[in-house]
């Protein structure tokens, strides 16, 4: 497998402020396990290679003023950065909290911000009341707060565009907050840091076993001197190993006898365990792990690529501009698009194919007599994406 890796130094920001323990725990996981951070980097970055474009019912694009946010989205970040932000924190933490920056006008927005999840606050406005039969946003969140620089920003429920991850447990006004797609992930993650651990100190003290002495005299075994035992101790400790920084070698006038008590790291299958949890995040996340596996062949990396757009980054991509568009009240859809996207377009290329074959089929049997003009059609409908 070869992780692949994103340098956000934007995170900082984000993570000056106290966290609770969840959120410790979730953002030390995406900081300190390659293979969860590799995931979650890769979706972010294809997330953000998308288009935005806004159609109407019958998928007619139209050139819309907001669009132009999605190439400046603010002062600070480009789209890709903006939306890698996005992204990232919200696979952390299972929550996304946009600003959107306007004057009187929704429709007229001036800026898009990410707020830090961490350690935001959804204030209820229901005092105990039942939520069910709320129909405005505003009867159900007084509003938000973030923390900042060592300080609190405050805004209404109309400043805030809240997406969260599925939330399964509604007391105490957990409903209003979503949960992190890591908490079930927590021993996967901590499974590959022993195991790293574990190969790590297998590697940098290399030399597991017994220094013997074979010092003799005429009457037997001459003992060694407990200064001098210790420092043979210190030195096997920190000066012998297989990093380039120590000696592989030993040189002493002592009368030494080596018996390893080595461990085979092969039959310990660290990385068996390793590659386990490795699918088990995968899975958790919608990414199909063939894609960073380098064993994978081309062809199914190509057939997993489609996939990881099809059923994870288009829906996702396309959930959170509708939120937007909701927020602005935009009459159009805003539609992610990935026309210059290669991969999906050999796909479509290949159901092109497809299509025109059956319909030089079907038409073939129909002038032959041996399938009438309906059971054509509906026999073409099955070719059709």
């Amino acid at each position: 497998m070869t992780p692949t890796f994103i340098p956000l130094e934007w995170m900082n920001a984000y993570i000056s402020d106290g966290l609770n323990a969840n959120q410790k725990k979730f953002l030390n996981l995406y900081l300190s396990v390659p293979e969860l951070q590799a995931v979650i980097n890769y979706k972010a970055r294809i997330f953000a290679g998308m288009q935005v474009i806004a159609v109407d019912d019958d998928n007619k694009e139209y050139n819309l003023p907001q669009l132009d946010l999605f190439h400046n989205p603010n002062p600070l970040q480009n789209f890709k950065e903006f939306a890698t932000q996005y992204y990232v924190l919200r696979a952390i933490m299972g929550n996304g909290f946009i600003h959107p920056v306007f004057g009187n006008d929704k429709k007229a927005v001036r800026a898009l911000w990410n707020l830090p999840p961490m350690n935001a606050k959804v204030i209820s406005a229901t005092n105990q009341l039942i939520p069910f039969n709320m129909t405005e946003i505003e009867e159900l969140i007084k509003g938000y707060e973030f923390q900042y620089n060592g300080g609190t920003l405050e805004y209404s429920p109309d400043e805030i565009i809240h997406y969260n991850d599925n939330q399964v447990q509604f007391d105490n006004n957990k409903i209003l907050f979503g949960d992190s797609k890591l908490r079930p992930l927590v021993q996967a993650c901590e499974n590959i840091q022993h195991a790293y651990e574990a190969r790590g100190i297998l590697i940098y003290n290399a030399a597991l076993g017994i220094l013997s002495n074979e010092t003799t005299d005429g009457q037997g075994t001459v003992a060694m001197a407990p200064k001098d035992k210790a420092q043979l101790q210190t030195d096997m400790k920190e000066e012998y190993g297989l990093t380039k920084q120590k000696w592989q070698v030993i040189l002493t006038n002592a009368a030494l006898k080596w018996q390893s008590m080595a461990v085979d790291v092969g039959k310990l299958k660290l990385f068996d365990e390793v590659d386990h949890d490795f699918r088990t995040i995968a899975g958790a996340h919608s990414f199909p792990p063939e894609i960073l596996q380098t064993d994978s062949t081309y062809e199914n990396k190509q057939k997993a690529l489609v996939q990881l757009y099809q059923e994870a980054i288009i829906p996702e991509a396309d959930e959170w501009l509708q939120g937007l568009a909701n927020w602005m009240g935009i009459d159009k859809r805003l539609k992610s698009d990935w026309s210059h996207i290669s991969v999906l377009q050999i796909d479509k290329e290949r159901a092109s194919k497809s299509i025109n074959w059956a319909a030089t089929g079907l038409a073939k049997a129909k002038e032959s007599g041996l399938i009438n003009e309906s059971d054509a059609a509906e026999t073409f409908k099955k070719f059709l994406p």
